[in-house]
């Protein structure tokens, strides 16, 4: 695994499900946010994005700007 420049571990989503649904997990680097579908493992693909348009995505999710499907 790379990990040159990660600043956190990966921390999975309060909305994962803990029975194998959606586990989405998300770390840190230096300007960047990584995330993957933890059922992948590590060798997985990993979804890359700027830190600040992570920021403005999860302010428009809250905000309630980004309708977000409910889950069975």
């Amino acid at each position: 695994m790379k990990t040159r420049g990660l600043t956190t571990q990966w921390t999975k989503s309060s909305r994962s499900s803990g029975s194998g649904g959606q586990c989405v997990e998300a770390r840190t680097a230096a300007s960047d946010v990584h995330i993957r579908d933890s059922k992948q493992g590590e060798d997985g693909p990993i979804l890359n994005v700027h830190a600040g348009a992570w920021t403005l995505f999860l302010g428009a999710v809250v905000s309630g700007k980004v309708r977000v499907a409910a889950t069975s």
